[in-house]
């Protein structure tokens, strides 16, 4: 079975920021983007060829990104509220985004959330749908910061999430009531669909997470 979804990256002036001129940014995402489909090259086993193709790329520079929502004071995106507010952005701007399958913002901020009590929760490094893909809520968040491809990992994870993945550990997402889940894959497994990374991280996915992505494949499939 192969796969080609079109992924549509949209760097943050943060993350822009961080590089001389808009080309070597682009250098940077060409082996960056690179990097993430590597990783998914790793469900071959599995007999799945995935391939992320890249339908278009959006770099912000002055920092009129208007859909990151930011705590006062601070430089840290709030991840959920953010990714609400991405996907509302996308909905109100069908024409620029109709022929992706997926829309990723990369930040060079930190990613964080809050807690009950108001207090930040930081250590996120990226969210997404589950099962996102093609539909309004195509849409994901990954962290990506110092110029060391250091988002790559959490790339492939969240693009992982869009495709109908949950983490390895886990049973059927209800948004998906069709999918196998992956309840028969260890958490502690340390692959790309575990539900944290470690230094001992296997750059793989796991069966489950290639079933998964084959049953909603075919689920898309007109």
């Amino acid at each position: 079975l192969t796969i080609t979804p079109e992924v549509h990256i949209m760097v943050d002036s943060n993350h822009s920021s961080q590089f001389e001129s808009q080309n070597r940014t682009i250098d940077y995402l060409a082996v960056f983007f690179a990097s993430v489909n590597m990783k998914f090259k790793t469900l071959l086993r599995s007999k799945l060829d995935v391939q992320l193709v890249l339908s278009q790329l959006t770099i912000f520079r002055d920092g009129n990104e208007s859909f990151v929502q930011k705590p006062n004071d601070r430089q840290d995106i709030m991840v959920i509220k953010t990714l609400e507010t991405l996907k509302d952005f996308v909905g109100n701007n069908t024409r620029d985004f109709k022929k992706d399958d997926l829309v990723v913002l990369l930040t060079g901020c930190d990613l964080a959330d809050m807690d009950d009590k108001g207090e930040l929760i930081l250590g996120v490094t990226g969210i997404a749908y589950i099962g996102g893909a093609c539909s309004a809520k195509k849409v994901g968040i990954v962290e990506d910061m110092r110029k060391m491809f250091d988002g790559v990992h959490s790339f492939a994870h969240e693009v992982g999430h869009l495709l109908g993945m949950v983490h390895d550990g886990q049973g059927p997402p209800k948004e998906l009531p069709e999918s196998p889940g992956a309840a028969e894959c260890f958490a502690s497994a340390g692959t790309i669909m575990s539900p944290s990374q470690t230094f001992n991280s296997i750059h793989r996915f796991s069966v489950c997470s290639a079933e998964q992505l084959r049953v909603f494949a075919n689920s898309q499939k007109p």
